[in-house]
């Protein structure tokens, strides 16, 4: 997983990134092209989104490091068609899927500066509720349902891969439950309250999806919030609740519990220049190789959880380099533990052979962290 939009890495970086996947075995990446700070997915029928909502200013979420950003813009930076189109077969000469990722309906701040007007209560709204926010689209907007519709058949147009990932975490619900346009939305439809209405808004994308061919894939909310789609993928991100809640419902899952596959924890190293500071959650090496995907998942069951991976989430981190340090030597571990079975995974073993690795990584102009 690469989360290129808070920081851009660009083509280079992602091919650089994909050469390094396919010498450890990894086979997918999870390519998340817009979130707030971001929006570098380009579509024909929509220019303004990457054009006006590809720049922002150059330490927006990263107040408490802002003395390791430079002021002013950052920005604009998007990907072209052609860039994509690039990517895609790059990775595929090295068997490597892409899937793409639009996050919606929240994580969608930047798309809602470029379009104000599809936001529940515009900004300074005396009608706004105590706790509304600005990154979460109106549902009760047609204009709101048409733009995400654009988006995603932009996505079909791009990306050959069977799966399209939906996004669909961490979305603020009070908006909905206090707009009078979401309201109406969900009294003609039936629907008792905002959970059901992403629900709603979720199956009717992966319905649009379906029509072209694809199957979503989306963040465990998805299932453990609401109404999962047909035939949809859950990546259970907040533990291992959602691929087990999936398992029981035939649905497949990819296992990401940041607990032990979110690489933008720290990793416990003595004066380590890339730290995490919203909250402590430590993943040290030892406890990357240590996670057990399968856990808790009945052996009938287990056919279903497709993978793993590990994410690499990008708030504070601020290039490439720093990407790569936290990325490695714990995809390394993560490798190892979706590839080998738990009988002859040791983490000993596994220590030592990396002391070897890390120079084959160093050699080829990785900056891939220490041990310990």
């Amino acid at each position: 997983h690469i989360d290129d939009s808070r920081p851009f890495f660009g083509k280079a970086a992602v091919k650089r990134t994909l050469d390094l996947m396919a010498f450890h075995k990894m086979n997918v990446l999870h390519w998340h092209l817009t979130d707030d700070e971001g929006w570098r997915f380009p579509v024909a029928k929509r220019p303004e989104l990457a054009r006006d909502g590809s720049s922002r200013p150059h330490s927006a979420n990263q107040k408490d490091l802002a003395d390791r950003f430079e002021g002013g813009t950052y920005g604009p930076f998007a990907y072209s068609e052609a860039d994509i189109r690039e990517v895609v077969a790059y990775a595929a000469a090295r068997h490597i899927r892409v899937i793409p990722e639009i996050d919606v309906p929240g994580h969608s701040k930047t798309a809602l500066k470029v379009h104000p007007e599809l936001l529940c209560f515009p900004k300074g709204s005396p009608e706004a509720p105590q706790g509304a926010v600005a990154n979460v689209f109106c549902l009760g907007n047609d204009e709101s349902l048409k733009l995400i519709d654009d988006v995603f058949e932009a996505v079909c147009d791009l990306f050959p891969d069977e799966i399209v990932h939906i996004g669909g975490d961490e979305v603020n619900k009070v908006n909905w439950e206090a707009c009078p346009k979401c309201r109406a939305r969900m009294k003609e439809l039936g629907l008792k309250d905002g959970k059901a209405l992403q629900s709603w808004q979720m199956n009717r994308t992966a319905a649009l999806l379906a029509k072209k061919g694809k199957r979503v894939i989306g963040w465990d909310e998805m299932i453990l919030d609401g109404q999962a789609p047909e035939k949809s993928v859950v990546m259970s991100w907040r533990g291992a609740e959602g691929g087990i809640a999936a398992a029981k419902m035939g649905l497949e899952s990819v296992m990401t519990p940041h607990t032990a596959c979110y690489f933008d924890y720290d990793q416990c190293i003595k004066d380590d220049p890339a730290v995490y500071p919203w909250f402590t959650h430590p993943l040290p090496l030892k406890d990357v190789y240590a996670y057990e995907p399968l856990a808790g998942i009945p052996a009938d069951q287990q056919k279903y959880v497709l993978g793993g991976q590990c994410c690499n989430w990008s708030e504070y981190t601020c290039d490439e380099t720093e990407l790569q340090w936290k990325m490695w030597p714990r995809a390394c571990a993560t490798a190892e533990v979706f590839w080998t079975p738990a009988a002859k995974r040791d983490f000993a073993d596994f220590r030592r052979r990396m002391e070897t690795h890390r120079s084959r990584l160093t050699a080829l102009h990785v900056n891939c962290a220490p041990l310990e």
